[in-house]
C-alpha cells in the first residue's frame, strides 16, 4: 500500500487565473488526503499516454467546458463552448484507464466525459431544472453507498448538462428527486465513479465531501 499515491489529473488545455483558482481546490483536497497531484500532459500518442496512465495510481477528471455533442451522435442544441483538445485527449485516456483498471473519479464535466467516452449520452442543457445550487440526491448503491449510506443527501451541483443514458456496463448510483442522473459507477472496475457535484469545493467544510475524496485516494493506495 502506497503512503502517497500519485493521482493524475486531466485538466483544461488553457489555464488562466480563474482556472487556477478552481484547480487549486482539487490539488489541495488531494494533497490533504496524502496524495501527490500530477497534471497530465495532453498527449495522444498511444505509447506515451499508456505510459502516463501506467505510472499513475489513479486518475481524476476535473470540471471544465462542455463536450462536443458530436461525440454522442447529436448536433449542438444547448451545449456551450467545447474543448476539442481535451475531448480528443480524454477520448483516448478514459478507455485506457478502464483497461488498466486504475481507479478513476470524474467530477462535474468529469462524469460527463466518462459517460460519453464509454458510450453514453448527455442532456445538453438542464439549467432550467437545476440552476446551480445545493439540492438533494438519493444515493442508490455502489461505492457512494459505502461513503454516504443509502438515502437522501445534499450536494452542491453547478452544471447545465447531465448524463442522459448511462454508458454500457455502468450503473446509476445517485439521482435527483425528478430522476436526473447525478452519479454513475462501473461495477466491474475497482473504482470508476463519476459524480455531478463538487466535493472539492466544500472539502474542508463538509465531512461527507471529504470522505468521498478520501475514499478515492484510499483505493488509489492499493
Amino acid at each position: 500500500m502506497k503512503a502517497r499515491p500519485v493521482i493524475a489529473m486531466s485538466v483544461p488545455a488553457v489555464v488562466g487565473a480563474e482556472e487556477c483558482r478552481w484547480l487549486d481546490r482539487y490539488v489541495t483536497s488531494l494533497a490533504a488526503c496524502g496524495a501527490v497531484p500530477w497534471a497530465l500532459p495532453f498527449v495522444t500518442l498511444p505509447e506515451i499516454l499508456g505510459r502516463c496512465v501506467a505510472e499513475a495510481d489513479g486518475v481524476l477528471l476535473v470540471g471544465g467546458k462542455d463536450i462536443d455533442p458530436h461525440f454522442y451522435g447529436e448536433e449542438f442544441s444547448g451545449a456551450k463552448e467545447a474543448a476539442p483538445g481535451r475531448d480528443a485527449f480524454e477520448q483516448m485516456l478514459i478507455p485506457e484507464v478502464v483497461r488498466l483498471d486504475k481507479p478513476l473519479l470524474g467530477i462535474c464535466r468529469g462524469i460527463q466525459s466518462l459517460n460519453v467516452f464509454m458510450g453514453g449520452t448527455l442532456h445538453q442543457d438542464i439549467a432550467a431544472r437545476h440552476p446551480g445550487q445545493e439540492h438533494e440526491v438519493t444515493i442508490l448503491g455502489g461505492h457512494l453507498a459505502e461513503i454516504y449510506g443509502v438515502g437522501a443527501v445534499k450536494v452542491n451541483s453547478h452544471h447545465h448538462q447531465a448524463v442522459k443514458v448511462a454508458a454500457p456496463g455502468f450503473e446509476v448510483t445517485a439521482r435527483t428527486a425528478d430522476g436526473l442522473i447525478e452519479a454513475i459507477e462501473r461495477p466491474a472496475s475497482r473504482l470508476v465513479l463519476g459524480v455531478q457535484w463538487h466535493p472539492e469545493k466544500i472539502f474542508f467544510e463538509d465531512a461527507a465531501a471529504r470522505k468521498l475524496i478520501e475514499h478515492f485516494v484510499d483505493v488509489c493506495r492499493g
